[in-house]
C-alpha cells in the first residue's frame, strides 16, 4: 500500500469517527481533521473534483467549530451570571406571567431555561427570590435526568425570555451538559444537607 493510499484511508476513518461523535464540537474536529486528509489525497491523485468538495468543506468546519467554541463559552459564563445576556437574545423568545404563577414545579421534565427582564421569581424550596438578570432554570435543563431541582413562582408579575435547548442549538449545549451536569450535582449534594440539617433540628427540638 502506498503513502498516498495510506492518506485516503485515514482521511475515510476520520469521516467514519465524525459519525460516532455524540457532540457537535468532536464532529467538526473530525471532520476538519477528514478535510485535511482528503485535501492532500486529491492533490497528490489528481483528483480535481474531492479536492474541490473538502476545499469548500474546510473552512466550513473551521468557521462552524469557532461559532460552537465562542457561544459554548458565553453561555457557560452566562450560567455564572457574569456575562451580558444580549448575545442570547435572538435565539431567545419572550413570555409573560402574572404573579402567583407556577413557572415549573419540583421533579417536572426540564425543556426551558430562563433569563428574567422584569420582576421576582422565588424558588420554593430554598425560599430564595431571583430578580432582573439571572438564569432560572438551567440546572435541570442540564441535570444528567433533566428533572427540576425546584419549584419556580413568580412573587411578581414577571416578563422572562426563554430557550429552549432542543430547538435552539442542541449541539452546543450538549457540550455544556458536563459542567451545568456539575453544578447541579453540587448543588444536589448542598440542599440534601440542608434538607439534614433542618430535620435533625427538628427531632432535636421535638
Amino acid at each position: 500500500m502506498s503513502w498516498v493510499d495510506m492518506i485516503g484511508y485515514v482521511g475515510a476513518a476520520l469521516v467514519l469517527v465524525a459519525y460516532t461523535m455524540k457532540t457537535m464540537i468532536p464532529l467538526r474536529i473530525m471532520a476538519i481533521g477528514s478535510n485535511v486528509a482528503a485535501i492532500t489525497y486529491a492533490v497528490v491523485a489528481g483528483l480535481k473534483p474531492i479536492l474541490f468538495l473538502h476545499l469548500t468543506l474546510l473552512p466550513l468546519n473551521v468557521y462552524r467549530t469557532y461559532e460552537m467554541v465562542r457561544l459554548l463559552r458565553r453561555v457557560q459564563a452566562a450560567s455564572r451570571g457574569d456575562l451580558n445576556i444580549d448575545w442570547l437574545k435572538p435565539f431567545m423568545k419572550s413570555v409573560s406571567h402574572r404573579a402567583g404563577d407556577v413557572l415549573f414545579e419540583k421533579g417536572a421534565h426540564a425543556e426551558r431555561l430562563f433569563y428574567i427582564l422584569a420582576g421576582e421569581i422565588r424558588l420554593e424550596e430554598i425560599g430564595k427570590r431571583l430578580g432582573p438578570g439571572h438564569l432560572v432554570g438551567e440546572i435541570g435543563v442540564f441535570a444528567p435526568d433533566e428533572k427540576r431541582t425546584q419549584t419556580a413562582r413568580c412573587e411578581t408579575a414577571v416578563e422572562l425570555l426563554w430557550i429552549d435547548p432542543i430547538g435552539a442549538g442542541p449541539a452546543v449545549l450538549s457540550e455544556s451538559r458536563h459542567s451545568f451536569s456539575s453544578a447541579a450535582s453540587d448543588y444536589g449534594a448542598s440542599y440534601r444537607k440542608r434538607k439534614f440539617h433542618r430535620s435533625t433540628a427538628w427531632r432535636q427540638a421535638s
